[in-house]
């Protein structure tokens, strides 16, 4: 008790609350929440919240993960939503943002945020861990996104909940006044638009370029989310630059700029080529055995089809003469494309057919019946 008393009383400082003009602050934080649809099954939902601090019009976006992908898209999603930028943005203590910790200077910022900073030339600021008094209305965004729609709602499946997230949405934007200002944020928006289209919306989520650099491997590819795309047959060891789009991944090799473009499929487990590339690696490769090995590798990564196909074809083939029949299917790879080869394949192996006369048929049956269809 003595030493109670000895102690200074600590003094509390007086919690000091702003708001924003218009134009001047959007906040950005991350929510989860678990749901249980009407026919039992539970769903984790994660969601990427953003709001006008000044008009208190908000945009969600429904996203697979935290990490800094999805994150960028769903950043960009709410300002297209807004009508364009504010001059700050205001993220809680997003980790997948901000690579360095927290109170060091200066902040380091993930690629992709630094780049989307530079990009519509924004300010960047990170709350505090553990003060909530800095989050503001972000904070409480979170939570009214939880308590008045996801927990106030029953969903049949995510499909629903997706469609009645875009009419929540549109009721709490567009009809409601809000409970802070008394004003729809519609009406209040239309005070920050003159701001926001100093910094319009440079192009859609999904288009938005996320770069990477990279170096050409030995086998002419650079590996992108799990997957390796071919870019060079000549230019081993050369620096690239990886332009990372949602449906397609753009690559850009050394100075000359040998460009590339394929379309996007994570974690496929086998290289993504273009037709061209193939006949460049044949240009460039040396020796009958290896370029008959190269075409046989082709054919090979159109997937488990062809494996099971080419498997029982090279086992048939006395002494390992393999090369002929690769090279013909190769060639039938190169007229017809990777979807026909495919479905060929598939309908060869469905009816225990393994010969090169057997996929020609198979493509002539799929022709046919294209026609007929037509």
């Amino acid at each position: 008790m003595l030493v109670k008393a000895l102690r200074p009383v600590p003094s509390r400082e007086p919690v000091v609350r702003f708001e924003g003009l218009p134009g001047e602050y959007a906040q950005f934080d991350h929510g989860e929440a678990w749901v249980t649809y009407e026919d039992g099954t539970r769903d984790h939902v994660l969601f990427f919240a953003g709001r006008l601090k000044y008009s208190r019009f908000m945009h969600v976006e429904l996203v697979p993960n935290q990490q800094a992908e999805p994150t960028i898209r769903a950043l960009i999603a709410c300002l297209e939503a807004f009508g364009g930028s504010t001059k700050e943005w205001v993220f809680d203590n997003a980790k997948t943002l901000r690579t360095s910790r927290y109170g060091i200077v200066p902040v380091v910022l993930h690629r992709y945020l630094r780049d989307l900073v530079a990009d519509y030339n924004v300010i960047p600021t990170f709350c505090a861990p553990r003060s909530g008094n800095q989050k503001g209305s972000v904070e409480r965004l979170v939570g009214y996104a939880k308590h008045s729609f996801l927990f106030a709602r029953k969903f049949m499946n995510r499909a629903d909940l997706e469609v009645q997230l875009r009419e929540w949405l549109r009721d709490v934007n567009h009809m409601r006044p809000s409970d802070a200002t008394g004003v729809i944020p519609e009406v209040a928006r239309q005070d920050e638009l003159r701001w926001l289209r100093q910094r319009p919306v440079q192009c859609k989520a999904a288009d938005h370029a996320l770069r990477e650099d990279a170096v050409v491997a030995p086998t002419g590819t650079v590996s992108v989310r799990g997957t390796a795309y071919f870019a060079s047959a000549r230019r081993i060891g050369a620096p690239a630059t990886i332009a990372i789009r949602a449906q397609e991944i753009e690559i850009v090799v050394g100075d000359v700029g040998e460009r590339s473009v394929h379309a996007r499929k994570d974690d496929a487990g086998v290289v993504q080529r273009l037709p061209e590339q193939r006949v460049a690696v044949l240009a460039a490769v040396h020796g009958r055995r290896k370029q008959a090995t190269f075409r046989r590798q082709c054919l090979l990564d159109l997937g488990a089809v062809a494996w099971d196909f080419l498997g029982e074809l090279v086992h048939r083939c006395p002494n390992g003469a393999w090369e002929g029949p690769c090279t013909e299917l190769y060639e039938l790879l190169e007229a017809h494309g990777d979807d026909v080869m495919r479905s060929a394949f598939a309908h060869c192996t469905d009816r225990r057919q393994h010969e090169v006369k057997d996929v020609i048929a198979a493509i002539d049956a799929l022709a046919r019946s294209v026609l007929e269809v037509a």
